[in-house]
């Protein structure tokens, strides 16, 4: 039983491999993120802003159902 519990505490022990593909490169934040959308959010703002207002407009028709 003795090594079992060796072996336990060794595996519990190591350390990760190193990561090949990260290479110790940070992650980008959110900004950073949301600026690499910023082409295409410009390009299609006009179909963006109709598809939303078509949303809201359905779901105001939607609400009053139930009261009817």
């Amino acid at each position: 039983m003795d090594s079992l519990l060796t072996y336990l505490k060794k595996g519990l022990v190591r350390s990760l491999p190193g990561d090949r593909i990260h290479d110790g490169k940070t992650h980008p934040g959110a900004a950073e993120s949301l600026r690499n959308l910023l082409p295409y959010v410009l390009r299609h703002w006009r179909d963006g802003l109709l598809s939303v207002s078509l949303i809201l407009l359905g779901a105001l028709f939607v609400l009053p159902q139930p009261l009817i």
